[in-house]
């Protein structure tokens, strides 16, 4: 019996580890399908909006209150709307997983403010155990990860796209989660 309990193990490790394996294709298949920035003028609040209304079903699954504030006048920007929300999916996606991880009910508000350059400063911030100083950097790297499942690309994904609109992505370590991501009143010149 003993044998059979150890090839069963090892069986769930294999499809924990295809599962990951597949998280990962399908991080970067939505990577390649948003492809190069095609920039548009565009209101920053379409496409943001977009992706906090498509995170709210796994909210909800995951007993966690999705909330979502604009600040300000936000003024319009070239940028990419596909990726943009992509990258603020990928925030919320992450922030929910965190919440999640504490086993009790939570929250996750996204805000959208006008940047103090004129542009715009997005700030995803949850009620999950938050993010040590020692890590914010690290979880950057691709393949890494403090989650259980998910090989960490969003993170890495998601900073690419925002350096490639001329912002900046960034963890602000502490006792609760917060990521911010800004992008400068230009936007992106093509």
């Amino acid at each position: 019996a003993n044998d059979r309990e150890r090839l069963v193990q090892t069986l769930d490790k294999l499809a924990a580890e295809a599962k990951r394996a597949g998280d990962v294709v399908r991080r970067l298949r939505d990577l390649f399908r948003v492809g190069a920035a095609q920039p548009v003028e565009t209101d920053p609040r379409e496409p943001i909006g977009r992706a906090v209304e498509s995170m709210r079903a796994r909210a909800e699954a995951a007993n966690v209150v999705l909330g979502y504030a604009e600040r300000g006048t936000i003024p319009s920007l070239r940028l990419d709307p596909l990726q943009i929300e992509v990258v603020v999916q990928n925030l919320v996606h992450n922030a929910i997983d965190a919440v999640a991880q504490t086993r009790s009910p939570g929250a996750v508000s996204v805000e959208l403010a006008r940047g103090g350059d004129g542009g715009i400063a997005v700030s995803v911030a949850d009620t999950g155990p938050g993010i040590a100083a020692e890590d914010a950097e690290r979880l950057f790297e691709p393949l890494t990860t403090t989650k259980a499942q998910g090989m960490g690309m969003g993170l890495t994904i998601s900073r690419a796209i925002v350096e490639a609109h001329g912002g900046r992505l960034w963890i602000e370590p502490g006792r609760r989660g917060l990521v911010r991501f800004s992008l400068p009143p230009r936007g992106v010149h093509g």
